[in-house]
């Protein structure tokens, strides 16, 4: 049975009127497996300051039916946290009877995974990092507060300005009110907890200290550019290597040591360890600098100056990688004499042939994976205009010595 994604399978409202009149769809800005967003004209706004929206258009189902249930529960925790500065606006919506219009925020300026893998917006920019995180805590503590638990918090869900900050929280298709849950395995592998992946465990888990652990791996992305972990089980060798020594971090990547002690409380193995978020915030405020400083990157190992050389530079526009292109090679900082690393795709891994702890390492920066929930999301990468660039691409192993 050949399957045919619902987007092949929805009209082209390009250069449509709807909402009686007032939005006029006037460009696609992407596509996700559940609908196609379009930026959206506000008619009755002055020709020479016009307002624009972006318009999700979903299928609409009958009621009672599972994907039903889902874009409904979606629809009403959004509406929830609305009105806050750091949280996605979700307007309004109606029905012309077979589809869904979600009208939103337009924000132009692409995502968080943007500005860390193609901008390279935080390298050794702390104040930047404060001021954007602070406002990543400042949404989920709102959603927090009115008992809606995100679940799949990540770079691609958290839009932002060009410039890497005036954050806006996104895409509540997994979100819950539910404190604690026994669904696991929902979200994207990279930032879920340890507890929410295990479906041998008996009982439920946190949601409120499930997202507390991905707010953490948010925080590295942010300050290398990596990943800690593909996923937190025990079959991910840099996820064994972190829990043999919880200074893992600190030996692989260019961070301070404030920085770890702040990730090591985030990814606390007991969830009621992990720090509340208003103890995030303070702890924020206190660091000096989430970065090693030039003196420290000098005596630092190869691999965490390999990784701190390529974040410093952002890719170039029109050298980003294509799934299509053919590099090959390897990357060894002690042979390199350019100033900036060849452009890598958000998909590729970085394997130490020396393993700072009896075991292969795998560090992997923030990757744009498969949805693995069930529900019609309304996709923070399909809202912004930052194009749709989802799909998974082939992975490219770079060599690099841990000295």
């Amino acid at each position: 049975m050949v399957h045919i994604p619902i987007t092949e399978l929805l009209p082209d409202f390009l250069g449509e009127t709807i909402d009686g009149g007032r939005l006029k769809l006037i460009e696609r800005l992407g596509s996700g497996a559940y609908g196609i967003v379009y930026k959206a004209l506000d008619t009755t706004s002055p020709s020479d300051n016009p307002v624009y929206y972006a318009v999700k258009c979903l299928k609409k189902y009958p009621v009672g039916e599972r994907e039903a249930i889902f874009q409904a529960r979606e629809l009403k925790l959004h509406k929830m946290v609305s009105g806050h500065p750091n949280i996605l606006t979700i307007h309004r919506h109606f029905s012309d009877g077979k589809h869904i219009f979600v009208v939103i925020d337009y924000c132009p300026g692409g995502d968080l995974f943007v500005a860390i893998t193609d901008k390279h917006r935080f390298h050794r920019n702390t104040a930047l990092v404060k001021q954007a995180f602070l406002q990543i805590l400042d949404a989920v503590q709102h959603c927090h507060g009115k008992h809606v638990f995100h679940r799949d918090l990540k770079p691609e869900n958290i839009l932002c300005d060009a410039e890497g900050n005036n954050i806006r929280l996104a895409d509540f298709g997994l979100s819950t009110q539910s404190g604690s849950c026994s669904d696991y395995g929902l979200g994207s592998p990279y930032y879920m907890s340890p507890e929410s992946i295990d479906a041998q465990q008996h009982g439920s888990y946190s949601c409120r200290h499930s997202d507390i652990w991905a707010l953490g791996v948010i925080l590295t992305n942010m300050i290398s550019g990596r990943n800690p972990w593909k996923v937190a089980d025990l079959e991910d060798e840099c996820y064994l290597s972190y829990l043999s020594n919880h200074d893992f971090l600190l030996h692989s990547l260019p961070i301070s040591r404030e920085a770890n002690s702040l990730l090591k409380r985030c990814f606390q193995l007991h969830p009621v360890a992990r720090p509340s978020i208003a103890q995030i915030r303070e702890a924020v405020l206190k660091l000096d600098t989430f970065f090693l400083t030039d003196d420290e990157l000098v005596h630092a190992s190869s691999a965490q100056r390999a990784i701190a050389q390529y974040y410093a530079t952002p890719t170039p526009e029109g050298e980003l990688y294509s799934p299509d292109s053919d590099h090959e090679g390897t990357l060894c900082d002690s042979e390199a004499n350019d100033s900036r690393m060849s452009p890598l795709d958000p998909e590729e891994v970085y394997l130490y042939n020396t393993p700072p702890f009896d075991s292969p390492l795998l560090l992997a920066p923030p990757a744009r994976i498969p949805f693995h929930g069930d529900s019609s999301s309304l996709s923070a990468s399909d809202v912004s205009s930052s194009g749709d660039s989802s799909s998974l691409r082939r992975k490219r192993c770079i060599i690099i010595p841990y000295c």
